[in-house]
């Protein structure tokens, strides 16, 4: 996916209205930020990247504070770099070599089966 999806406006009342007005971060230990985020101070982010095939849902919804989206950001970024470098792994074709294999199909020379080196025609 190319094109960013965000959460519509109800989306994003309905979540702040279900997590009270809390950050739905988790700390290092665990344990859930106990900050209350204010109007303009979260961010409502995906759980699962939207560039990863999150959608814009209630549930792949979470708010964060600032400081929660600011540790989260470059762990998404970290997985979606990680995706598609494997996405172009997977498509990617073997270059051809610059330098023949000696006798071989593209070589100018063949080796016939008694041992002699020729030239190859045509």
């Amino acid at each position: 996916m190319d094109r960013r999806c965000n959460f519509s406006l109800s989306t994003i009342k309905r979540r702040l209205e279900y997590c009270g007005w809390r950050c739905e971060g988790k700390l290092p230990d665990g344990r859930r930020c106990p900050t209350i985020v204010t109007k303009g101070r979260f961010r409502c982010d995906h759980v699962i990247p939207d560039r990863l095939g999150g959608k814009p849902t209630f549930e792949n919804a979470q708010i964060l504070c600032l400081q929660c989206d600011g540790v989260k950001t470059p762990r998404d970024l970290a997985q979606i770099g990680k995706a598609r470098r494997q996405e172009v792994a997977d498509y990617r074709v073997k270059p051809r070599s610059s330098r023949p294999l000696p006798c071989g199909k593209r070589s100018p020379f063949k080796k016939k089966i008694d041992g002699r080196v020729v030239m190859r025609h045509g």
